[in-house]
């Protein structure tokens, strides 16, 4: 797993996420939807304040990652 500054590309050694039960659960939707299609490569979770985007979460499959058999 790499975390990195998604502006910078740094690297991140240590992150503290904190999430609500709704969070959480878009966070596992978003990911079961990755997990089953592989072919996506990569999703992002957008938070907007009005029409600004206010932080966004960018979650991409690792290339060495074995497609799951059906």
């Amino acid at each position: 797993m790499t975390i990195r500054d998604y502006s910078t590309g740094r690297n991140l050694n240590d992150v503290d996420i904190q999430l609500t039960l709704s969070e959480a659960e878009e966070l596992h939707g978003v990911l079961s939807r990755l997990l089953a299609r592989p072919e996506l490569s990569s999703v992002q979770i957008s938070e907007y304040k009005g029409f600004l985007l206010k932080s966004e979460l960018c979650l991409t499959l690792d290339e060495g990652f074995p497609a799951l058999e059906a």
